[in-house]
């Protein structure tokens, strides 16, 4: 993005650019220490025990070339030897051979999955994609940082936004495709911005493997009157829907409408209404799927609201900033998927930057924060430290009591990212005209 945007203060152009021993040593320090925890984990990946979302994705790829729908064993229509629901206690005494459901395009995606290969080799060979994931999205952020605020502004805001590290690390461990998605939502933005639309909607197809963290960014698109893109993505949805239905023996239509079916355990209590919430709610007898329609409604309105403010803007970065945030509250989001929020914290790390006030700044910190305390749903990583420590401290279910205060955090910290994000965009026109 192009510095020369922004105000008409030399120091607040050239902040980054030249700065200071003590800036560069917290620049470094930083740089250093979210590093170290995007990275954490990960030597304790075994090569010989792929990971469980690969197993799942394996395990419904073979079942879609054998002409079985993964739903319906999901839903138990269908008995498969060996194979178990998610969620069933067959499927936790013998974690590797659990099958969940997907969307039907995302099948076709995932056959190389099945391919006659020993299972040890392809999970090392995703883990590989990974890495080349991890990497485009540094080279992604750091190319935006050093694009108009030197080197140091790439150290910076590529820092920014490997600080959700822990989402990248339990998808080194589970070897989930939302590493995958977030390389393409980077992928239409570098593709939007030099109108690309063919090439953007190719990215949005390969995005769309996992509906819940992109089919909102149809919003932005729509509202832009970006069509091309819109076609490209859906024939590319399309075609692969119709190969997975001509394998599992179903319409079209018939697989689509599965979808919605598809009930998921996360799909209130990581996002929008917390578990206790919720159940006090179910008590008075509003049924849970009133409360997920609600959910999904509130979602869909803050992304188009937040879109609809931003419709004049030319920089798809900040544009992508409501649907990503948005993935969060509309269906639901587990843990890792949070990963693509290495977007926002890239906007909020240049807003830092070319802030022209100290109380902006602030601001600006203040949602970086936010969001990285949004992506710490992860305390199972640390299950055994933590039960240590309670027994050390003399606490009884520790665990439980820590477990509630990282949810509280994260629904608080969603609350500020969406106060934040309203005022950036009643401040949208500061951000026209720049290309990535």
């Amino acid at each position: 993005m192009n510095s020369d945007n922004y105000g008409s203060d030399p120091m607040v152009k050239d902040y980054l650019r030249s700065p200071n021993l003590l800036l560069k040593a917290f620049l470094w320090v930083w740089f250093a220490i979210v590093v170290i925890i995007s990275l954490l984990g990960m030597p304790v990946v075994e090569k010989e025990k792929p990971g469980l979302d690969f197993m799942i994705y394996s395990n419904e790829a073979i079942h879609v070339l054998k002409g079985i729908d993964p739903y319906d064993v999901l839903v138990g229509n269908v008995k498969s030897d060996g194979y178990y629901p998610i969620g069933s206690e067959e499927s936790l005494a013998c974690l590797p051979r659990t099958i969940d459901a997907n969307a039907p395009w995302s099948y076709t995606y995932i056959l190389p999955f099945a391919l006659d290969i020993p299972k040890n080799v392809m999970w090392q060979i995703w883990e590989l994609c990974q890495f080349l994931f991890f990497g485009l999205i540094v080279a992604f952020a750091f190319r935006i940082g050093i694009k108009s605020h030197g080197f140091y502004g790439g150290v910076f805001v590529s820092s920014a936004a490997l600080s959700v590290g822990l989402t990248f690390t339990r998808n080194f461990l589970a070897g989930n495709l939302i590493m995958m998605v977030a390389v393409a939502m980077a992928g239409m933005i570098f593709c939007l911005e030099r109108k690309w639309d063919v090439a953007a909607g190719f990215c949005w197809a390969v995005a769309i493997v996992k509906p819940q963290d992109s089919l909102l960014l149809a919003i932005p698109l729509i509202m832009a009157k970006r069509w091309k893109t819109v076609f490209v993505a859906a024939s590319i949805s399309f075609v692969a829907t119709w190969i997975a239905s001509q394998l599992i023996g179903k319409s079209i239509v018939e697989l689509v409408l599965e979808v919605p079916k598809i009930k998921h355990t996360a799909a209130l209590s990581v996002n929008f209404l917390p578990d206790a919430v919720s159940q006090a709610l179910v008590a008075k007898g509003i049924s849970i799927d009133l409360l997920q329609r609600l959910n999904m409604l509130t979602g869909i309105l803050l992304c188009a609201f937040m879109s609809w403010c931003l419709r004049k803007s030319e920089d798809w970065l900040l544009r992508f900033t409501p649907p990503v945030f948005c993935a969060a509250l509309w269906t639901y989001m587990n843990d890792y998927d949070r990963c693509i929020f290495f977007l926002l914290q890239i906007v909020f790390a240049c807003r830092f930057i070319l802030a022209t006030s100290v109380k902006e700044r602030i601001f600006m910190i203040i949602m970086m924060g936010a969001v990285f305390c949004s992506c710490l749903e992860l305390v199972d990583m640390f299950s055994g430290v933590i039960c240590n420590v309670g027994e050390w401290l003399g606490v009884l279910d520790f665990r439980r009591i820590v477990n509630n205060f990282v949810y509280g955090l994260t629904l608080v910290s969603t609350i500020v990212i969406a106060i934040g994000l309203f005022f950036m965009c009643r401040k949208a026109s500061i951000w026209s005209g720049a290309k990535i």
